[in-house]
């Protein structure tokens, strides 16, 4: 398994199994795979989580990164978070089965997270009033969804200051549940293992989403696909012998209908005071609305729910079962079940007032531990893009291991691509790119050359020759791949050399190049050669070897 570069991935690539589809760099919304020596293994920019490129790959060499499978009972005292979803992986089986199950299959304690995702809706409620007294601040913006976190931070940073302030329920949850259990046992916190039962790779560990806050416990994920086998053959065990332990906590009491709705879209808002509010789901719909409501749309709504999967977490690429037949399971489990609220209004009101609920996590530090790490392009930068793309052909076919035509352009001027890698502009827009073709190379001896610097760029072919001392002269009507003749030394000429893609650059009658430019033309891969000759003996020499 292999990811490049320390950033965090939950993915990882299997290059054994890899055939360079692209299939992956296609779908991913950050853009962050590239395929490289026909593998998809370089990893160049933030990974969010969302799973899209373990859905499409056809070899199915990538894998989340999740706990391994069993780790749980290697464990001295293993506590499983219950998310809605899992019940919808069952179509007979209840929720109170599901959790006797787990139980079964040795967790100590089950935890079902819609007890207190019935605190985060109330808690919204409640935000959302305060706002409509002032009608700042909105739409506000779901934070459930970890993955439509990271997306906003990286590619939508602007709309940061509308995310729902209200912690995420795991957020709410996990400290405390871990510290009163262990007050229960007598045991020491640090004893527990958190394990969260995952619908999507969001997330490695529990901390990862919310790295701010440390936990003393251990915690880990597990994918729901990792457990649905051994969990369906607990729950058909129990027909025959059933299991007898009631909860211990009310946190481990069954759910009832209405929390059950949290694990289909919509279910965020339904059965709350909050009129208007609308929901948005799938990684495409996701990115369409947000760019709406960057653009400054949807103002007079109150509140945005936002699920990167199709159909909420039934859809996660970690789930065992098909989002649409599991969205019926959920919706048969809630007709069957009681509605009713666990929590009294007037000690969810009281909390609230103590902003218990509240994150101290300011917009700023989102970005930055979410945001893109790339480094900033300066407007030269910009300019080399652009000039560079206007050059491909757009057929955004991926061949050269980018996503897309400006991604590639993109590569090339952050160093990470050539622009031979394009194979069709290799083959037809330059198709004088051969091997009987001079190299840079061939000029060292033949022209009695001194190289000066950008040594990496001696394989750069050649065609033709240009000679100018003034800048605007050779932008004008220097031709790509020509050599440059000129009497002129400083940082400037590597710039111009760039953005012509000069094949190399010939300083002549015996001036001299600071180091500043030497390093600029290392940086750049330009070849810089020094001669005392002057232009007009040297391009008499280089058209007499070109057969000009």
């Amino acid at each position: 398994m292999t990811t490049v570069k320390n950033l965090p991935c939950y993915v990882s690539f299997d290059s054994r199994d890899c055939n360079g589809c692209g299939a992956c760099v296609k779908v991913c919304p950050t853009k962050a795979i590239r395929i490289k020596d026909g593998k998809s293994l370089l990893l160049v920019d933030n990974c969010i989580g969302g799973g899209e490129c373990v859905t499409v790959c056809p070899q199915e060499c990538i894998t989340p990164t999740t706990a391994p499978y069993g780790q749980f009972k290697k464990t001295p005292f293993p506590v499983v978070l219950v998310p809605p979803v899992l019940y919808s992986q069952f179509s007979h089986a209840t929720p109170d089965k599901v959790l006797k199950g787990l139980k079964q299959m040795g967790f100590k304690h089950t935890v079902d997270m819609s007890y207190f995702l019935t605190l985060f809706k109330k808690a919204t409620e409640q935000h959302i009033q305060s706002l409509n007294v002032s009608r700042e601040g909105r739409p506000v913006i779901s934070t459930l969804c970890p993955v439509v976190l990271r997306l906003i931070a990286f590619r939508f940073p602007s709309l940061m200051n509308l995310l729902h302030p209200v912690l995420r329920p795991v957020s709410l949850m996990v400290k405390d549940v871990a510290a009163f259990i262990a007050r229960h046992h007598g045991i020491e916190i640090g004893e527990i293992s958190i394990f969260y039962l995952n619908p999507c790779p969001t997330k490695m560990t529990l901390e990862s989403s919310t790295p701010h806050h440390s936990t003393p416990y251990l915690s880990r994920t597990i994918g729901i696909n990792q457990i649905y086998a051994e969990l369906k053959h607990e729950i058909k065990a129990l027909e025959y012998t059933p299991l007898n332990d009631g909860p211990v906590f009310e946190f481990e009491e069954p759910p009832t209908g209405n929390s059950l709705l949290w694990g289909i879209s919509g279910g965020e808002t339904a059965g709350t005071t909050i009129q208007n509010a609308i929901a948005i789901s799938g990684v495409n719909q996701t990115i369409e609305y947000l760019e709406k409501i960057e653009l400054g749309l949807f103002k007079d709504y109150d509140f945005i729910e936002f699920r990167y999967c199709r159909e909420g977490c039934v859809g996660g690429s970690l789930c065992a079962v098909d989002k649409y037949v599991a969205k019926n399971n959920l919706l048969q489990h809630i007709a069957r079940l009681e509605v009713r609220n666990r929590h009294q209004k007037k000690t969810l009101e009281n909390v609230y007032a103590k902003k218990r609920f509240f994150d101290k996590l300011t917009s700023s530090k989102m970005e930055k531990i979410f945001g893109q790490k790339k480094e900033p392009l300066s407007i030269d930068d910009l300019t080399k893009i652009n000039r560079i793309y206007d050059r491909l052909p757009k057929f955004n076919c991926s061949a050269c291991g980018a996503p897309d035509c400006l991604t590639f352009a993109e590569d090339v001027v952050r160093k990470r691509a050539r622009l031979t890698e394009c194979k069709i502009f290799k083959q037809e827009i330059v198709p004088h790119m051969n091997d009987k073709m001079l190299k840079v190379s061939d000029l060292k001896d033949k022209l009695d050359l001194v190289l000066a610097a950008g040594g990496k760029g001696l394989g750069r072919p050649l065609s033709g020759g240009y000679c100018g001392d003034l800048l605007s002269d050779v932008m004008a009507n220097a031709a790509e791949h020509n050599v440059w003749l000129t009497v002129q030394a400083h940082q400037n000429i590597i710039a111009v050399a760039v953005l012509k893609e000069i094949a190399c650059i010939i300083i002549t009658c015996g001036n001299r190049p600071d180091t500043a430019t030497c390093q600029k033309a290392d940086d750049e891969e330009i070849p810089l050669f020094l001669s005392d000759r002057s232009a007009f003996d040297l391009a008499t020499r280089l058209a007499l070897l070109q057969g000009v």
